[in-house]
């Protein structure tokens, strides 16, 4: 696991990715000018407008009454602020908190926190989304998933499952669970505790799930995360039982993020949704020092028009790139 950035890929539209931007950015045909881009249509074309899955196809057709306007140093009511409406999921999956705002600027930190933290969350911008180089959007709160949440601990934790099981400790990892095709919003699984008879690490927390739809443009520099957080480590020491040191924790899983918009523009941005690593075992030797396992990684799934211009972001894991119809 770990932070490292992958390139983005799976584009089904059969194009090549352009060498320069690992983004296939030719993919469809255009009926303004054939370049297959979206941003030169016949003159008088309205802008083009994504329609995006899991919300009411008509979302984008009635404006948001307000900015959210987010700054280094603000503290935006987007955390108590009501849902504008609730979508319920299939599967027994949390439902969906939608936030739906005029045009949504990102140039600090912004926590993707549900109310009640029962619910996952979808923010709509229908003008203009944009996360500045200096902004990020983490969900890492907010339901967990216990289909991934391994079976049970002794010494290093178990890391969390998603896609894929989660990393040994001296315990197994959780399970793998939840689909890997569609567009639903799974969050991940939290890591287990790591056992040391007196003082293990504690386990990593999971990344939780979010869709971001720009009605329009997405202007993508900055970062978009529901990383599952590490394992803490455990104790070097238990006075008086130097034996039992402590093992570490296991990492929590990512969650899920679904991406859509009608063009996707800028560059530099990051998508992440990677488990976090296991705990470190503690330092003094005994028969409990174990390190804990890492969590299992999410899914990212980014939607755009056939003809969308995308820029060259990265994502962590690969993004599944699925096509989007507009209106």
């Amino acid at each position: 696991m770990g932070n490292a950035h992958g390139a983005l890929d799976g584009d089904p539209d059969a194009g090549v990715p352009d060498a320069a931007t690992g983004v296939d950015d030719d993919a469809g045909t255009d009926a303004g000018d054939g370049t297959g881009t979206c941003d030169a249509g016949a003159a008088g074309d309205p802008a083009p407008t994504v329609t995006p899955s899991n919300l009411p196809s008509n979302i984008c057709d009635v404006p948001g009454t307000q900015d959210l306007v987010v700054t280094a140093s603000s503290e935006p009511d987007f955390y108590t602020t009501p849902c504008d409406s609730v979508i319920s999921q299939s599967d027994g999956l949390p439902s969906i908190c939608v936030r739906k705002f005029a045009n949504v600027t990102v140039g600090g930190p912004l926590w993707g926190v549900s109310p009640g933290n029962e619910q996952v969350v979808a923010i709509v911008a229908t003008g203009t989304f944009t996360v500045e180089e200096s902004g990020t959007i983490v969900v890492a709160d907010g339901p967990a998933d216990p289909r991934g949440l391994p079976p049970g601990y002794n010494a290093g934790g178990g890391g969390a499952g998603h896609i894929g099981a989660g990393g040994a400790g001296s315990s197994p990892g959780g399970s793998a669970y939840g689909p890997t095709t569609g567009n639903q919003l799974v969050p991940g699984a939290d890591g287990h505790f790591g056992d040391g008879g007196y003082s293990g690490g504690t386990p990593g927390f999971h990344g939780a799930a979010l869709q971001v739809v720009a009605c329009h443009d997405l202007h993508l520099l900055g970062s978009i995360e529901a990383d599952g957080s590490n394992g803490q480590p455990g104790h070097d020491d238990y006075t008086p039982h130097v034996e039992y040191p402590g093992s570490g924790g296991g990492g929590g899983s990512g969650g899920t993020l679904v991406i859509e918009a009608a063009r996707i523009l800028g560059s530099g941005g990051q998508l992440s949704a990677v488990g976090g690593q296991g705990g470190r075992a503690g330092g003094a030797p005994g028969d409990y020092t174990v390190p804990g396992g890492a969590g299992a990684p999410g899914r990212i799934v980014v939607n755009v028009p056939a003809c969308s211009a995308s820029s060259a972001f990265t994502s962590d894991p690969p993004a599944t790139i699925g096509i989007v119809g507009t209106h």
